[in-house]
């Protein structure tokens, strides 16, 4: 099983557990797998997404 359809298939599983990955989560996680970002670099992007900007 390659990357692209690991991924597919762990979202399906989240989203029959009621949770919604965007796409925009979904590019994320697929930046990680590229290598072109870290995990953590993609957790701050979707907690900084929920912070009010002032």
């Amino acid at each position: 099983m390659d990357d692209i359809a690991r991924l597919d298939s762990n979202i399906a599983s989240v989203e029959m557990e009621g949770f919604t990955v965007t796409p925009e989560t979904r590019e994320l996680l697929m930046r990680c797998i590229r290598k072109e970002m870290t995990y953590d670099e993609a957790i701050d992007s979707i907690i900084a997404s929920y912070v009010p900007q002032t």
